[in-house]
């Protein structure tokens, strides 16, 4: 005899479905309804007191207040900030390690390695663009030279006489100085330094002429007459220093050079995650006070979308391998 009381095959697929339903509803709860549930930690790869850190903790303070949740800067400084992606890079994809990307590490450094110890774009997922930072040259005072073009003259009329100081071999100035060289025609020397605080000194104190920089470390001296912005290297004029021209406006094109930093996040983290802290990011990043609290360092707040910000890291890595090419410049691992 049948057991009458035996449910019916098509009503115990039904009941199956329901259930799977509700367990990867609890499931996908538990990964973005509870998120964060415990301290985040957002890994920076430059020291206590740089534009990066001051980014890195703004940005920790405001997620910790809209999210309820501690988030902690870890510093991990050293090798251009290689030491802090590969870190995060093997870290748990579970939203609870963060690295504060920079353009420098993701897109420049792997091209300029045989071995590089991160893949930018297969061990990690973008979760937004932070700050565009735009570049810039300046200069001594004693310099025969106020604008661009000035520059580029007095390097044609003087050959072998102008030297510029980076804060270091294969950093985004040092290429924007490359790109400088090539696109003006312009005839001037590469100085690394292991940073910018010694070449900063170095420029103020008359010691090497002119600097290839990000606005911030100059900033003060520029304002106190102790430097000259011969240019920016940007599309616009920046709010910090409104009086320096860019570079377009000094007759060179195609020299273009905007730095920026990004949230990322290790390759595998779920998409509710990435999305959360996105829409979070860009809140924050749209408030009038945190605008105004960037720019006066020199920072353009600029977030985006996780597929936007990809795109760029895409871009930037096949851009800055081409200069690197025309330049031969390598570093050994």
């Amino acid at each position: 005899m049948a057991n009458v009381f035996a449910p019916r095959p098509s009503l115990v697929l039904r009941v199956l479905a329901a259930v799977g339903l509700a367990f990867a509803s609890a499931t996908a709860l538990g990964q973005t309804g509870t998120y964060p549930d415990r301290p985040v930690t957002i890994v920076s790869g430059f020291a206590v007191g740089g534009s990066l850190d001051l980014t890195a903790r703004l940005l920790a303070k405001e997620l910790a207040q809209r999210l309820g949740q501690n988030f902690v800067v870890d510093v991990k400084a050293g090798a251009g900030g290689a030491i802090a992606a590969a870190n995060v890079a093997k870290s748990s994809p579970d939203g609870y390690t963060l690295l504060l990307g920079f353009d420098g590490t993701l897109a420049i450094s792997p091209n300029l390695v045989a071995k590089p110890a991160y893949d930018p774009i297969k061990d990690f997922e973008s979760i937004s663009k932070l700050v565009d930072v735009p570049l810039m040259v300046s200069a001594h005072p004693s310099l025969a030279a106020r604008t661009i073009g000035e520059l580029v003259a007095l390097s044609v009329k003087k050959p072998n006489s102008l030297s510029y100081a980076s804060s270091g071999l294969g950093t985004t100035p040092h290429l924007g100085g490359e790109l400088l060289r090539a696109r003006a025609g312009m005839d001037w020397t590469h100085v690394p330094y292991k940073g910018g605080g010694q070449s900063v000194s170095d420029v103020v104190a008359g010691t090497i002429p002119l600097m290839y920089s990000s606005i911030g470390p100059v900033l003060s001296f520029l304002k106190a007459g102790k430097l000259v912005g011969i240019g920016v290297a940007s599309a616009t004029r920046i709010r910090a220093i409104p009086d320096v021209p860019t570079f377009r406006e000094g007759g060179v094109t195609n020299s273009d050079v905007v730095s920026w930093y990004s949230l990322m996040a290790p390759a595998g983290t779920p998409k509710s995650i990435v999305q959360r802290l996105n829409a979070e990011v860009a809140g924050i990043m749209r408030n009038p006070e945190i605008v105004e609290r960037l720019a006066s360092a020199g920072l353009e707040a600029s977030p985006s979308t996780p597929q936007v910000m990809e795109e760029i890291l895409k871009a930037d890595l096949a851009r800055w391998k081409q200069i690197i090419d025309v330049a031969g410049i390598r570093q050994s691992n």
